[in-house]
């Protein structure tokens, strides 16, 4: 009997089974292509080196990603060096803006000098109405109590000057060791001083105290808002002038952290952000020539350096890190 026939079978409602449907596929379809070819069937894909091209294309994208990624590292790598130059560069010229407490000593005197100015001018005063016959002597003692003060508003402004002349020397002197970097593909110069700010902090009061001992000085300065209610400090980079006829003497007190608990404050590094600038004392890698009003008791470094590429002179840019930093406050009176 043949298979068809042995295939149909008879359903209970007498209708015969159907057959499955034969493959859509073609005869000789999972073949390999060689075989194809000795069976003399036609190949339906072309014979060149399609998978060649594409191997040799993915291996060239491969080795550019990595030549691109291997530069990218070194840039981030210089980044972080001139990083670490700047800090290192600022710091060291931090250390240097109040050594010896210099700043706070010469904040001190000029607040001795304001006070010595108005308790010679009280007296005067005194003298002028109820002892006549002294009125010599109080006129010699405001005499030199205001030529004191003369004395001290140019030394203060001399330290100031040299203050700033000290930050330009530190961050030119640093500046020799600062190394380039040569890398396949990539080549950064070496850096270069950009911006040298010389300033204060901000939020920062100065380190004189306020005269507890002299009622009539502190009930004055109090209404003038010379001073930190509270903490009871001067506040910062202020000229407490007194009132006339002594107000064409200028007592400039800058800002100086001040000592906590007997401790004095260190050196060191501070927020961009914070900073506020008084002087330019460095463009480009040249002084300015520019003078602060108020002693400096901050500053702000920018270095910068150019970072090329070996394909293509037009492949160039420029990097720059900036750095505040900040001097030890002042030491306590003893």
């Amino acid at each position: 009997m043949p298979i068809e026939e042995k295939a149909r079978r008879i359903r209970k409602d007498g209708s015969a089974p159907q057959l499955p449907r034969a493959s859509a596929r073609r005869p000789f379809d999972c073949l390999h292509p060689s075989f194809k070819i000795e069976a003399g069937i036609p190949r339906t894909r072309p014979n060149t080196g399609n998978m060649l091209v594409l191997c040799a294309a993915m291996t060239g994208v491969i080795v550019t990603i990595s030549t691109l990624g291997i530069a990218l590292e070194g840039l981030l790598c210089q980044r972080g060096k001139l990083q670490t130059e700047t800090e290192r560069s600022a710091m060291a010229t931090a250390c240097l803006i109040n050594t010896s407490d210099t700043q706070g000593k010469m904040n001190n005197l000029v607040a001795h000098s304001r006070e010595l100015v108005f308790e010679s001018r009280t007296d005067k005063n005194i003298v002028d109405s109820n002892y006549p016959d002294l009125t010599s002597l109080a006129d010699q003692l405001l005499l030199e109590s205001r030529e004191s003060a003369i004395l001290i508003k140019v030394e203060r402004d001399q330290l100031a000057d040299a203050t700033a002349q000290e930050m330009i020397k530190t961050v030119t002197d640093n500046k020799n060791s600062f190394a380039e970097l040569s890398l396949p593909f990539i080549y950064t110069s070496r850096p270069t001083i950009w911006e040298l700010e010389a300033g204060f902090i901000d939020g920062i009061d100065s380190n004189v105290e306020s005269p507890t001992g002299n009622g009539e000085l502190l009930a004055l300065d109090m209404a003038s808002g010379y001073i930190q209610q509270t903490s009871n400090l001067y506040k910062g980079n202020i000229n407490a002038r007194l009132p006339s006829p002594d107000n064409d003497l200028d007592f400039k007190i800058s800002c100086l952290p001040a000592p906590v608990a007997g401790t004095t404050a260190p050196a060191r590094l501070a927020g961009c952000a914070v900073f506020r600038k008084q002087a330019l004392l460095m463009a480009n890698g040249a002084a300015t020539g520019s003078k602060c009003d108020q002693t400096p008791s901050a500053m702000k470094l920018t270095l910068r350096m150019t970072a090329s590429s070996e394909f293509s002179q037009d492949c160039k840019g420029t990097l720059a890190c900036s750095q505040t930093a900040l001097s030890a406050g002042g030491t306590p009176l003893p």
